[in-house]
């Protein structure tokens, strides 16, 4: 055909093999295409037992998405587009990416302008419903018909000074100041620009979200990024740890006896009707800080790919690193000492001991968590990040108000059943929810070690030292 295979024209590009394969948006940036081919490599490597067709079917995709020529083509007309582009050797990709060169070699790169960072508030209810914030920014864009060469250095950038030395004369060449090194001047106007930015569903404290070609404008280049970087605000009922809610409700001693039907306006607005016939126990604990860890030692070994390896078999060390260290920040819930090596795990507790074998030679560490439970709704928190059909669980802190003594009088209501009550008078047209127990540090372990960022702070906006009203009363 004349247009050699691109002759399907009106027809939709198949341009979403390789964004599946690496599991990223088409809108996704760099940063995070760099992040998922990582992650990917790492499992799928041949040397570390992976299916070498798997990881050469990842490289591929990572070769194409993260040459932003190649990418452009790629979203134009799919694999097509992409003939006679060439390919790399994956396994020198791996190497040059984890080594610290990926991208080195790319002397045809053109020049960006700075990027732009601005912080952006946002409430809990965005983060339960998602939205598009709408925002007003001014920035300097060149006037490309002002632009002409600099006189002064006759548009090479740098100037060249002849100084006489008795017989010799020196050549000192220095930046040209009335251009700073560029060889053109030019006009710049300031602009009042008005975008729209997508707040994701379940999204998480400090992401970035890059609206690409927004920042600083450059000659000879490319705009630089806008870096709009997600502050959540705090809420007046709800307190947020991962996707999972925890809210404070007040009940007489009485009700914790004989059971409660309480109402909840929920964040996104409904009412719930919650009911439970147990007596309700004091939360005894603040599950909004870090918790004591404790390790389970047993002689066996894990199939899982582990996060990292060093050369250290000190056990005790490794835990501190872990605790307090390095590895403070890295979720690790598992490591392996065999053969003077110590290998580390970040995935769930509960995939890492479905994974044990027996290995003599081999001994594993396991963080394991206390019992507190809580009241808990399960699948009324919030949206997970990246599967919004999902929900983290809401928690229900229920503050017991205790009298000061028992006296006779409330002796005899305690015997009749007829006392003051926090409860409510249950509306029927709501959904209605049953309390279960659950431990909340779990569910937040499983969101850590699910969370593809690089800093763990992702809810430093929320006030951990305002935990459970109940904790006063230990």
């Amino acid at each position: 055909m004349f247009f050699n295979g691109f002759g399907n024209i009106g027809q939709k590009p198949d341009n979403d093999e390789y964004y599946n394969v690496l599991g990223v948006e088409k809108d996704a940036g760099q940063n995070s295409i760099k992040k998922a081919y990582h992650k990917l490599a790492m499992k799928y490597h041949p040397d570390k037992g992976g299916d070498p067709e798997k990881f050469k079917h990842i490289s591929e995709a990572f070769e194409v998405l993260s040459d932003e020529n190649k990418r452009k083509a790629y979203d134009t007309g799919g694999k097509d587009a992409l003939q006679g582009e060439g390919g790399s050797n994956p396994m020198d990709m791996f190497s040059q990416m984890f080594s610290g060169n990926m991208g080195n070699n790319n002397t045809n790169r053109v020049k960006k302008g700075t990027n732009t960072q601005y912080t952006i508030n946002i409430t809990l209810e965005d983060v339960y419903n998602g939205r598009n914030k709408n925002l007003s920014l001014s920035r300097n864009i060149i006037d490309k018909d002002s632009v002409f060469s600099c006189p002064q250095c006759n548009g090479r950038g740098m100037k060249v000074q002849k100084i006489q030395m008795g017989p010799m004369v020196q050549q000192i060449q220095s930046q040209c100041n009335d251009c700073n090194g560029l060889g053109s001047k030019y006009k710049s106007n300031k602009v009042k620009e008005n975008l729209k930015v997508y707040i994701p569903k379940g999204v998480h404290q400090g992401k970035n979200i890059v609206v690409d070609g927004m920042g600083e404008d450059i000659l000879n280049g490319e705009s630089g990024d806008l870096i709009v970087k997600v502050n959540i605000l705090d809420h007046d009922k709800f307190k947020r740890r991962g996707n999972d809610l925890f809210i404070d409700r007040k009940i007489s001693l009485l009700d914790a006896i004989y059971g409660v039907e309480i109402m909840i306006d929920h964040i996104d607005g409904r009412t719930i009707n919650i009911k439970s016939n147990d007596v309700i126990k004091p939360t005894l604990f603040n599950p909004h800080l870090p918790v004591n860890v404790t390790w389970e030692r047993l002689n066996k070994d894990c199939s899982l790919e582990p996060y990292a390896n060093a050369d250290i078999s000190d056990s005790d060390k490794i835990k501190d690193i872990i605790t307090n260290g390095q590895l403070k920040d890295q979720n690790i819930n598992s490591f392996i000492i065999k053969n003077n090596s110590t290998y580390f795990y970040k995935q769930s507790i509960d995939e890492i001991m479905k994974n044990l074998n027996d290995k003599k030679d081999s001994v594993i560490y396991i963080k394991k968590l206390n019992g507190n439970n809580m009241n808990c709704i399960e699948g009324e928190g919030l949206p997970l990040e990246d599967n919004n059909y999902l929900k983290g669980d809401l928690y229900i802190n229920f503050i017991i108000d205790f009298p000061d003594k028992i006296t006779n009088e409330l002796k005899e209501l305690l015997l009749k059943h007829n006392f003051t009550s926090y409860n409510d008078t249950l509306d029927d047209e709501n959904e209605e929810f049953e309390i279960i127990q659950k431990n909340p540090e779990i569910s937040y372990g499983e969101y850590k070690s699910n969370l593809n960022i690089d800093d763990d702070d992702v809810d430093s906006n929320q006030n951990h030292n305002d935990g459970p009203g109940q904790c006063a009363q230990q």
